[in-house]
């Protein structure tokens, strides 16, 4: 434990080794950017050093107000030597979160090419026994055998020279279950079911070759897997709409090409309608 206890965070890759260490408390204004709607740190933390170093400068003595602010400080500090805690890190949509204790104490911006779906494990060290660890949203697949509906849930095979519709869905390696809730949900629609419709997921390679084992039987079982040959980065998603567009033209030519994304619900059938009544409309305009 040092004078001025404090929580770092940094990543580290291979490649790159670590990068750029944030620091809470960093010393600095609170008015600076969010995370996800919440703070990179806790304001709590952040007020009360820069409080108790704005009362060690107007006071004499210097020493004893170092001494009330270090107390002060680790009062405050998420984490006290001899003490249990629950911490929960999780993912939001611009970064990672910790919470100490139901307290939200920081927050972590993904930096590029470290995004959560490239994130193969979690390591705890340093001075900590840890009574007891519980994980969820880690990168697990269905046991196919065990899938009663197997045979009902397969993409049908394409039979007309022309799709009325390409759905292109963007997904990531290790988000099986919200695959396996879409093709029992909304790709379920008759127009899906028919061939009208061809829906697909365009999923890139994962750093984790286990995960790409078993996205491969994934593929192999149900047949609506393009795989893309590049590691999945977020700043090459962009590939992926080309992918979709390629294959709408090329592949399984459609009439509509549609990119959405597998948290998405999409009612096919008012899509359809939706579709219909335009052309419709454009069409008696015309006459």
């Amino acid at each position: 434990m040092t004078e001025e206890p404090f929580v770092v965070q940094n990543t580290w890759t291979t490649e790159h080794g670590w990068g750029k260490e944030e620091r809470c408390p960093s010393h600095r204004s609170v008015n600076i950017p969010k995370v996800d709607g919440l703070v990179l740190c806790n304001e709590k933390v952040v007020r009360s050093t820069m409080e108790e170093n704005g009362n060690a400068s107007s006071v004499g003595n210097v020493s004893v107000n170092v001494s009330q602010e270090i107390a002060h400080e680790r009062a405050n500090f998420p984490f006290v030597e001899g003490n249990a805690f629950t911490a929960t890190l999780w993912v939001g949509l611009e970064g990672f979160h910790m919470t100490v204790n139901g307290r939200h104490e920081t927050s972590f911006v993904y930096r590029e090419k470290l995004e959560p779906w490239l994130v193969s494990g979690v390591k705890v060290t340093g001075g900590v026994d840890i009574l007891s660890a519980l994980a969820r949203g880690l990168p697990v697949s269905e046991n196919n055998d065990l899938v009663v509906d197997v045979e009902h849930l397969k993409a049908p095979l394409v039979t007309r020279k022309r799709l009325v519709m390409l759905i292109g869905i963007f997904s990531t390696g290790n988000n099986f279950e919200r695959r396996m809730a879409l093709r029992r949900s909304w790709m379920q629609y008759e127009a899906a079911r028919s061939g009208d419709v061809a829906v697909r997921f365009f999923i890139g390679l994962h750093k984790n070759s286990q995960v790409n084992l078993e996205l491969w039987k994934e593929a192999l079982v149900y047949g609506d897997i393009q795989l893309m040959p590049f590691v999945d980065y977020y700043s090459l998603i962009s590939l992926k709409t080309i992918a979709i567009c390629i294959m709408g033209t090329k592949i399984l030519p459609a009439k509509y090409i549609m990119k959405t994304d597998d948290d998405a619900f999409v009612r096919i059938d008012q899509v359809l309608t939706s579709l219909k009544q335009q052309w419709s409309f454009v069409w008696s305009h015309i006459l």
